[in-house]
């Protein structure tokens, strides 16, 4: 989160919805503030709420008794999450380590309506299809958070390690688009924690060219395991008043233990890319962003093309007060799938 000036008050509401191949769709809504509690702590509240929706149908589970047969469920899922969350740091110890930690609290409502098309053999010659409908609710409360630590091995190099406690549906940063939002199936999808350590580094070779890794393992509470790597070499091809161009040859890797039906968990997921990021800032005109990479994805064992793209508007209608609209589309070949983003965020400092 972006840390305001000494003595002033940073507040960032933030609102997006999205929708993806899987008939997954939802929102979210932030607000978040960061300040300063003395001259060397910052500090980050923010309070947020999201909501995910699904409409599927299932097969039917075929006979159920001698005069009984299920056609079809059809489902209607909801998960709702409203959390609060307190972040601490970077706090600077000596002149080479950073400390930072964040506790987050969060509520879970999940809901499932069912319909179910059912077919009554009471009498051959008139055969019954009535439809049986109930709800499965079930609510939770878990506690997560994170415990970060950065240092400087150099006047061009520097690390961190970082342990968070998170569920599936959290958007890493460093994850893959294609796992960014890793949900396939709401109904099935439980309240999954995961534990995950990761290792981030990066080095300057010379201004305007910089190599950045990450390295983390994640283990579910399902049983499950994740390993993922990010390698990325960010090249500064202009950067003058106003205008900056930035190219990213990258690869990544993700490898999972065991499949689960409830969200994306390949055996082995690879890509290659090329991303472009793009600042043109006009004079008395709002800034515009964009953002894209191509790259080339195995999975499966079959490779195929994805491509992702950013497009947004940094504008500044009075003093300090910040309007940023974006839009953000990701759609890979191999499985046929796609993520639209649409999202409006603000900020302002006092």
């Amino acid at each position: 989160m972006q840390l305001p000036t000494e003595g002033k008050i940073l507040v960032l509401p933030e609102s997006l919805g999205f929708t993806d191949s899987n008939k997954l769709y939802g929102g979210i809504f932030r607000l978040a503030a960061s300040f300063w509690i003395t001259k060397v702590l910052p500090a980050q509240l923010a309070v947020e709420y999201r909501e995910y929706n699904q409409n599927t149908t299932n097969p039917g589970r075929g006979r159920l008794d001698p005069r009984t047969n299920e056609l079809s469920d059809r489902l209607a899922s909801r998960l709702r999450r409203a959390e609060v969350a307190l972040g601490l740091g970077p706090l600077t110890v000596g002149d080479r380590l950073k400390l930072s930690g964040e506790i987050i609290g969060r509520r879970y409502w999940k809901r499932v309506d069912h319909d179910k098309s059912l077919d009554f053999q009471i009498n051959p010659a008139f055969p019954h299809v009535p439809n049986l409908n109930f709800t499965e609710k079930e609510a939770r409360n878990r506690v997560f958070g994170s415990l970060g630590l950065g240092a400087s091995l150099g006047s061009r190099t520097e690390a961190s390690l970082t342990y968070s406690r998170m569920d599936i549906f959290d958007q890493d940063p460093h994850i893959f688009p294609r796992l960014y939002q890793s949900v396939l199936n709401l109904e099935k999808a439980k309240t999954t924690a995961l534990h995950q350590v990761s290792l981030a580094a990066s080095h300057q070779f010379r201004p305007g060219l910089d190599w950045r890794g990450n390295l983390a393992g994640a283990f579910f509470s399902d049983n499950n395991r994740r390993l993922t790597l990010y390698q990325g070499l960010a090249w500064q091809a202009l950067k003058q008043p106003g205008l900056q161009l930035e190219m990213t040859p990258h690869f990544f890797m993700a490898a999972y233990r065991e499949r689960r039906e409830a969200y994306f968990s390949p055996g082995e997921y690879l890509a290659w890319g090329l991303g472009l990021s793009f600042h043109r800032q006009f004079y008395r005109l709002p800034t515009l962003i964009l953002q894209g990479a191509a790259q080339g994805v195995e999975q499966h064992g079959a490779w195929g093309p994805a491509v992702q793209g950013l497009a947004a508007l940094e504008w500044e209608p009075v003093q300090n007060f910040y309007v940023d609209p974006y839009v953000f589309y990701f759609r890979e070949w191999v499985d046929n799938y796609r993520l639209l983003t649409v999202g409006l965020s603000f900020r302002y400092a006092f």
